[in-house]
């Protein structure tokens, strides 16, 4: 885990002042699990990173579940290890709650616009890091520059820079 303030905690390190981190059977399967405890919340985005025992193979599955000031966001529930995002998992802490933040590469087109163009719309492609499904993304949360909402149609599933990952193509109001 490291922090908003780029301090980190794992196995082999602690640099979070007063922070805990244990292997303790938690669900009492018999197996240890990995615990962290970080007792001051700090505001900000805290990076987890999933790193996989020794010897776990890539069907093994992992739980991640994030608790702070009594909210619990579950990251993870039986995702395989070959499914663990390259990026992390990202939490964002504000002064009264926390979320998670799934990171996403989102295409324009036209990338440039031509303001004498008679266009109507600006097309997004957004596509997710590994382990997040496009078509699951709830169309009326998108917001271009958090104030423009993308239109409810035309949308579809596709691979727009045919890197073999699905993205979702949705439509804002060029407007």
């Amino acid at each position: 885990v490291t922090d908003p303030d780029g301090l980190t905690i794992n196995k082999n390190q602690n640099d979070i002042l007063g922070a805990v981190y244990s292997e303790v059977d938690l669900d009492g399967d018999g197996n240890l699990d990995d615990q962290v405890i970080i007792p001051q919340k700090k505001i900000g985005d805290y990076l987890i990173t999933v790193v996989p025992e020794a010897g776990a193979s890539s069907s093994d599955t992992y739980n991640l579940e994030v608790t702070i000031s009594g909210q619990t966001i579950t990251l993870a529930r039986d995702a395989q290890i070959s499914n663990i995002p390259t990026g992390g998992y990202i939490l964002r802490s504000t002064e009264n709650e926390i979320e998670q933040i799934i990171p996403a590469t989102i295409t324009f087109d036209p990338q440039t616009l031509n303001l004498k163009s008679k266009g109507e719309a600006v097309t997004a492609y957004i596509e997710l890091p590994a382990g997040y499904i496009p078509s699951e993304i709830d169309i009326s949360s998108i917001k271009l520059n958090g104030i423009v909402p993308a239109l409810a149609r035309p949308t579809s599933i596709g691979d727009c820079n045919k890197n073999g990952i699905s993205d979702l193509m949705v439509k804002f109001d060029r407007k």
